[in-house]
């Protein structure tokens, strides 16, 4: 499925009705996946189902339920029949490629931020979500978690700094 990137896309959100929690998979259990996977186990809203990653037999995996497959290819996580969502955790590269063969396999995405590592890139997966009449989901910074919007007051107060605050400002510009 080949989107026409100069195309705009209608949104119409798609639904998500499987009777029960959804199978959620990850991809890459580096940081993020990590971050996802504590998550996940913590959830009774998805049913943490796979893990995936090139290095999962490297990975320490030893506080997944015996029930939660491991994998070591997204191909091979797509032949789980119980997926999906796909939770994509890899480097930023591999976002689009990922996400395409995901959203062609009929399975929902929730890719890391960044999303792609450009505009025309991030579109591309957008419209392919939308064709395949699939939910899309960006993951996000902590930036309305309370402690950040605290520390956020706290430097436009002024009560540091201008070396502190630039350091600041460039932290946040790397996301």
């Amino acid at each position: 499925m080949t989107p026409d990137t100069n195309a705009r896309t209608t949104f119409r959100l798609p639904t998500l009705d499987t009777g029960s929690a959804p199978g959620l998979a990850i991809l890459g259990v580096g940081f993020a996946g990590a971050m996802m996977l504590s998550a996940a186990l913590a959830s009774d809203v998805v049913n943490l189902v796979a893990v995936a990653d090139v290095r999962a037999d490297e990975m320490p995996l030893s506080n997944l339920p015996a029930n939660v497959r491991r994998y070591i290819s997204l191909d091979a996580l797509l032949g789980d029949e119980s997926v999906d969502v796909v939770h994509i955790a890899t480097p930023t590269p591999q976002h689009l490629e990922q996400a395409a063969v995901i959203l062609d396999s009929g399975r929902h995405v929730i890719v890391e931020k960044p999303m792609t590592i450009d505009a025309k890139s991030a579109r591309t997966i957008v419209d392919l979500a939308a064709l395949s009449d699939r939910i899309l989901v960006v993951g996000h910074s902590s930036s309305y978690e309370p402690y950040v919007q605290a520390a956020a007051a706290i430097v436009e107060s002024g009560l540091l700094r201008s070396e502190e605050r630039r350091v600041g400002k460039e932290c946040r510009s790397r996301w």
